[in-house]
């Protein structure tokens, strides 16, 4: 089991456009159907997400949703966000699991025996 991070330059810096890099995700989509999906909008530093144009960010967010995708922004220069991105990809792999799990009976009933609530 995986989760898998999608690394989307939003200030096209990369060489290439946000249109190209969007035609890459929709090649390999495939290669990841039924896995944990963040989508990482780089260089955060250099261009916000809020700051895109009005086709952009409605491309990105339509990508989002159709792929049932997380959108973070990170920027490694500065550091932001790359906690939250390490921090959501950790909690859906944990999430996506424990549904893995759950949908086996055995499994289930063996996760809900360790299982103990205690209320003060």
């Amino acid at each position: 089991n995986a989760a898998i991070l999608f690394l989307l330059d939003i200030s096209e810096t990369c060489g290439y456009t946000i249109d190209q890099q969007i035609a890459l995700f929709q090649s390999i989509k495939p290669l990841f159907q039924a896995k944990p999906l963040v989508i990482v909008l780089t260089k955060s530093d250099l261009q916000k997400f809020t700051e895109l144009g009005k086709d952009e960010r409605s491309k990105i967010e339509n990508l989002a949703r159709e792929a049932n995708a997380y959108l973070i922004q990170m920027s490694n220069i500065s550091g932001d966000g790359i906690t939250d991105v390490k921090s959501k990809a950790c909690d859906i792999l944990l999430d996506h699991r424990l549904t893995q799990k759950a949908k086996d009976p055995k499994k289930q009933e063996a996760i809900l025996n360790r299982l103990h609530i205690a209320q003060p």
